[in-house]
């Protein structure tokens, strides 16, 4: 039949035949679609913000306000890898500093103690502590929100610990939760707190209205399909916002990683695993999303009709010898797999029924809700908006990346140098001395540490660790190697004296490079085999490579940019290759030459930054034993230094008898360490390195030697005294020179100043000061010394300027000594290759 237009009746009967045409309606609910295209958008965008609202707090009750939950967080931790292996280091090397086998044989303990973290009696017992904690922590949180006392925060504290460590609880201090009583009394945190306690009773709501509004949407859009696709890629890509977070986490060891190696890993890794279950939604979001985005299919066809083309497919397909092949290929991975990895397997294929079955299940939701019927033609993904919505992805992943990386890097920006209040190397009164007239702390043979697996090692901490404490001296060696098995092998081309080796480290020693084969090799002259590694005697006793080293003594001088360090290097390797090592390392721009023919500068000269900048870089004074003078910027240790004999089996041995550098070198460098037979004893280093050893040794060398000792030099720099005493000696100093005083006058005089700021007056508290010595025990302390070391002329300038200027101005008196001049700059272009 034919109407009039001529067309035939039957039209009104067909499918729609544009891609968001209304489809059939089921229900008087359906009937009247009144969302227009972007009503629809904002309320999918509401939606879906209420979703991630949902899961983030999801994500914080479950993994971070819960006990059981942060417990889990904490057990899940310690069995990663780099956390127990970080532990084991730590355990061992605390052990280390009272037992000599322990030292020796430190990679076993501490793999030993790693492998025990991951039993499930420990990991139980991790759990259980942390939620312990963790309810303990909130419960003083709630109970100061109340208003508590501190004390009664710290007595829950150690009542919580008395069951664990009954001897640390007692160690704790009364008031050791004063800090935290601080931080609970502040605003901010007293409303995060009372936020917190809404949050596991809101994230379910929350989430459930996300998803009651995109079916609202679904249910009501003009553009049923457009809507959907619309719901879909915006849910993939805030879903990427969260992965992108997970991907960043390993940025986050960054802020952990200087302090000693293996930290940053272990803190990364907890931040991973912190992360985990945000990050997995995230990747759920993502999938969901794309797969509710192509759900509507070309033509809105039923669960029936899909699964038949499929099957349809699959029998076409399996006719083709490329499909053949694949899916032998396939059917022997699903077998490795299932033999080798059957819990990945298992995973896999979880994760792709799971995803089958969603994509189902938004079929059939669409269909009940009208958004798609079977039959209806419907506009096709076109490429570029799928490669929208991948770029899209990438972009967002990209951006939490970014912005986490941002984050990170601004929480570990170094702080303005400020010498007036941190001083130089720790203590205001350093600054106004020249270098000749400060003594440094310094480790000998700094590399040989269990912490880098040395064969009879001399520390039990890294050198990061070391200069933590106070270290501002290292005695390193250098020598060519190169990895070979497993392990560094060293160039022989320096030479190994095997004498040396037995007297030193005992026959152990040497019958072990004999089984490695180290004393059997040729030396290499190919040039291949130069790395730069730290080693003592033979790489094969130990090594780490130089420019890490390096790199984390840079990390060091950026976070502590009032600090001064000397690099005495014992090089067997020539000066290019050194440097070479400097600038992998990111040290090359830090170092200092001192011109010798000029007074030294003082240490202010050293670190006051100029220009505005930050810091000042070059802080680094490096010496060479061996190739004095072969490079413009490489000054001689025995130029700069003269120091004392080195080779003493008991205390009552030692002396201060000239050995290497001129009497009038202006430095005295001290070496004060045992080396009995057998391999270094930490044992002995509690009395070597004590305060009435420390102290004699350092007056007898200033009675013998007329002059200070300035750099007192130890093994084993973690045990004993060697700060305390080098402190106790600088003050002498200050006290001595007037610089002490000067301190006084000018602290005093600006607590007086009318003008001075609260905030300015309160700071001064903060100044960081050497313990007092009087005048009579700083003469005691330097004994014939005291009356030959010179009044600092910076110290002139600055009473001058406190009597003229004002207390206010004083600091910015100008300086009598020379400072360090461009020419007195490393070089910006390499040295020659070797000579």
């Amino acid at each position: 039949m034919t109407d009039t237009g001529g067309k035939s009746a039957s039209v009104g009967n067909e499918p729609p035949t544009t891609g968001d045409a209304v489809p059939r309606r089921r229900g008087a609910f359906f009937r009247t679609r009144t969302f227009g295209r972007w009503t629809a958008r904002l309320l999918s965008l509401l939606g879906i913000a209420f979703i991630i609202l949902g899961l983030t707090g999801w994500w914080l009750t479950t993994r971070v306000l819960d006990d059981d939950g942060f417990g889990d967080v904490a057990a899940k931790t310690v069995q990663q890898q780099a956390v127990r292996d970080y532990i084991g280091d730590q355990a061992t090397l605390q052990l280390a500093r009272s037992n000599k086998l322990i030292t020796a044989a430190r990679p076993v303990a501490a793999k030993a103690i790693a492998e025990a973290l991951n039993s499930p009696a420990v990991i139980a017992a991790v759990h259980s502590f942390a939620a312990g904690a963790h309810h303990q922590i909130f419960q003083i949180s709630n109970t100061s929100l109340s208003g508590a006392a501190a004390s009664n925060a710290a007595a829950s504290i150690k009542g919580a610990l008395q069951a664990v460590d009954p001897k640390l609880a007692d160690k704790l201090p009364d008031n050791v939760l004063n800090a935290t009583a601080n931080i609970s009394q502040n605003r901010a945190v007293d409303a995060a707190a009372r936020v917190s306690t809404w949050v596991p009773w809101l994230y379910i709501p929350v989430g459930i209205l996300g998803v009651a509004i995109l079916l609202l949407v679904l249910a009501k859009a003009k553009e049923p399909v457009r809507a959907t696709r619309f719901i879909g890629f915006t849910m993939a890509l805030a879903g990427a916002l969260p992965i992108g977070l997970g991907i960043a986490s390993p940025l986050f060891g960054y802020l952990g990683a200087s302090a000693d190696p293996g930290r940053g890993a272990a803190v990364a890794a907890f931040i991973r695993v912190l992360l985990g279950r945000l990050v997995g939604a995230g990747w759920a979001m993502s999938i969901i999303g794309l797969l509710l985005a192509y759900a509507p299919g070309r033509d809105g066809a039923a669960i029936g009709t899909r699964v038949a083309r499929v099957r349809s497919w699959f029998r076409w397909a399996r006719t083709r010898p490329w499909w053949q092949l694949s899916g032998a290929l396939l059917a022997v991975a699903v077998a490795a797999l299932l033999i080798t990895r059957p819990g990945d397997l298992a995973y896999w294929v979880g994760l792709i029924l799971a995803a089958i079955a969603c994509y189902v299940a938004f079929v059939v939701i669409l269909g009940m809700l009208g958004a798609i019927v079977p039959g209806q033609r419907i506009r096709p993904v076109r490429k570029r908006q799928i490669g929208a919505v991948v770029v899209g992805m990438i972009g967002c992943i990209v951006l939490t990346t970014a912005a986490t990386a941002t984050a990170v890097v601004i929480t570990n920006q170094p702080g303005k140098a400020n010498p007036r209040a941190d001083g130089c190397n720790g203590s205001i009164e350093v600054c106004l001395e020249p270098l000749n007239q400060v003594m440094f702390a310094g480790s000998h043979n700094s590399m040989s540490s269990s912490a880098y697996n040395f064969f009879g090692a001399e520390h039990t901490v890294s050198i990061p660790e070391q200069l933590n404490l106070g270290a501002r001296a290292l005695l390193i060696d250098s020598y060519y190697g190169y990895q070979e098995n497993g392990i560094v092998r060293t160039n022989l081309a320096g030479g190994a004296n095997r004498a040396d080796i037995q007297r030193e480290f005992g026959s152990d020693a040497v019958k072990e490079l004999d089984r490695l084969g180290a004393l059997t090799g040729t030396a290499d002259t190919s040039g291949k085999k130069n790395d730069v590694y730290l080693c003592h005697d033979l790489c094969e006793l130990g090594a780490v490579k130089a420019s890490t080293v390096f790199s984390q003594i840079n990390d060091f001088l950026k976070r502590n940019v009032t600090d001064v360090i000397i690099l005495d290097v014992e090089d067997y390797v020539q000066p290019a290759d050194l440097e070479k090592a400097l600038k992998a390392g990111h040290l090359w721009n830090r170092v200092y030459t001192p011109d010798l023919t000029k007074p030294l500068p003082t240490m202010l000269d050293l670190v006051n930054p100029i220009g505005g900048k930050i810091e000042r870089q070059q802080r680094v004074i490096v010496t060479s034993e061996n190739y004095a003078h072969r490079a413009p910027w490489l000054l001689g240790s025995y130029d700069l230094m003269q120091e004392t004999p080195y080779t003493f089996t008991a205390i009552n041995q030692f002396n201060c008898q000239p050995n290497r550098g001129a009497s009038t070198n202006p430095m005295l460098l001290v070496n004060h360490w045992l080396r009995p037979n057998g391999p270094p004893d930490p044992d002995e280093a509690s009395e070597v390195n004590s305060t009435a050893t420390l102290t004699g040794r350092v007056e007898q060398c200033e009675d013998v030697r007329r002059t200070l000792p300035n750099i007192l030099a130890v093994d084993f720099f973690s045990i004993g005294d060697t700060v305390k005493v080098v402190d106790n000696f600088n003050a002498a100093v200050a006290s001595a020179t007037g610089t002490a005083g000067l301190v006084d006058r000018v602290i005093e005089a600006q607590r007086s100043d009318p003008n001075l700021s609260d905030e300015d007056r309160a700071g001064l508290d903060q100044w960081k000061r050497l313990p007092f010595v009087s005048a009579a025990d700083a003469d005691a302390l330097l004994g014939p010394v005291a009356k030959k070391l010179n009044v600092p002329p910076r110290v002139k300038a600055l009473e001058n300027a406190l009597a003229t200027i004002g207390p206010s101005a004083v600091w910015s008196a100008p300086s009598t000594s020379p400072s360090p001049s461009p020419s007195s700059k490393a070089p910006t272009t390499p040295s020659n290759g070797h000579s």
